[in-house]
């Protein structure tokens, strides 16, 4: 079972043939490892964006694109026909780790802070569990809107019109629903292109180029506006909600999808074909996102974040970035996702799946 896609190949590779051998793509997979890197880092120096200029510097850029990407991926990895009973279950499959773990979260949290985390009850999505409470939604999405004439300007446009919206917001995570979904409707229309037209040739080397262009880019646009809160780059808020109920803050989230979208395209078509130390952390991506919140939480709870605040930031931001390395090489361990699905996915699943009753014969 995987987080980000449901195509013929669940591990989110794709197969070069050529008249000699097969050759597998560990594009996407390497692409994951990296975004969930990203993740986890983003993570753990969220407590420190509020009083270091670089720490939240490194988290809008980061926010610009990883989540994004990993949006896209999953459109990549997503099939359309409502029809066809394994593609209805990969779309139900992520309320299964949503349950369990939403569950374990708050849980975790009550003995960690003595107090309950104030999600449930407000019937929002704990924390990180959004997004698998949004890709559930997505693929249910995807193939009505398939149908329609203009599928991807129509999700634009609900997605910037909802920010205009004080009742769209948090409750089932149905605003982010909304703004990532022309991301993830975007990667499934452009799939064939990326996992095909561009498997048989080699990397060309304009797209480095562009990608560290776009980055420096948004590194300078960045730079020059510290005071650009991190949750515009969420879209869990309204435009009022931001301080911003101008008519140019749709503009303004226009953009923001934009930028997403191409640092998401380049950033995918860039990775490297081959397999990798890395790959193994992508294809165990899920196991990942969902167990290293645990650690995450500690940590901000801990002394220790309090001793990383006192020093210097870049030093700060590099023990932070190697602790990241080893909490996603960790968690991506064989024996992690082993265990998860024997004692939990596993036995959720059965208990929560309804059989149909046999027919009375004779």
């Amino acid at each position: 079972m995987l987080l980000w896609g449901s195509r013929r190949i669940p591990t989110g590779q794709s197969v070069l043939h050529s008249d000699q051998h097969t050759i597998r793509d560990y594009s996407l997979d390497n692409a994951k490892a990296v975004l969930i890197l990203l993740v986890v880092f983003a993570h753990l120096i969220e407590p420190l964006i509020a009083k270091s200029d670089i720490a939240n510097l490194f988290y809008l850029m980061i926010y610009a694109f990883h989540m994004p990407a990993f949006v896209m991926i999953s459109g990549m990895l997503s099939k359309n026909d409502p029809d066809n009973p394994n593609i209805t279950k990969a779309a139900w499959s992520p309320l299964v780790p949503f349950i369990i773990f939403s569950i374990l979260y708050e849980i975790f949290f009550y003995l960690l802070a003595g107090k309950a985390s104030g999600y449930g009850i407000r019937a929002m999505p704990f924390w990180i569990m959004w997004f698998l409470i949004s890709l559930f939604a997505w693929r249910l999405l995807l193939p009505y809107f398939l149908k329609l004439k203009y599928p991807l300007l129509l999700s634009v446009l609900l997605a910037i019109t909802a920010g205009y919206l004080d009742g769209i917001n948090y409750t089932l995570g149905i605003s982010r629903i909304i703004y990532f979904f022309p991301l993830f409707l975007a990667g499934h229309l452009i799939a064939p292109h990326v996992l095909n037209a561009f498997k048989i040739v080699a990397i060309p080397r304009w797209i480095f180029y562009l990608f560290g262009c776009l980055m420096l880019l948004v590194f300078v646009l960045f730079s020059m506006s510290f005071d650009l809160h991190s949750q515009w780059l969420w879209g869990s808020k309204s435009y009022s909600a931001l301080g911003n109920p101008d008519a140019t803050a749709g503009l303004f989230r226009l953009a923001l999808l934009g930028i997403g979208f191409v640092l998401s395209l380049t950033l995918i078509l860039a990775m490297p074909r081959q397999k990798l130390s890395l790959s193994n952390i992508g294809q165990n991506s899920l196991f990942i996102y969902v167990w290293h919140g645990f650690f995450v939480l500690i940590f901000w709870k801990s002394d220790l974040l309090q001793y990383v605040g006192t020093l210097p930031p870049y030093f700060a931001l590099l023990i932070l970035f190697v602790a990241s390395i080893a909490l996603a090489f960790g968690l991506s361990r064989p024996m992690i996702a082993q265990l998860t699905r024997q004692f939990l996915i596993t036995p959720a699943t059965r208990l929560l799946t309804i059989k149909k009753p046999r027919p009375v014969t004779g």
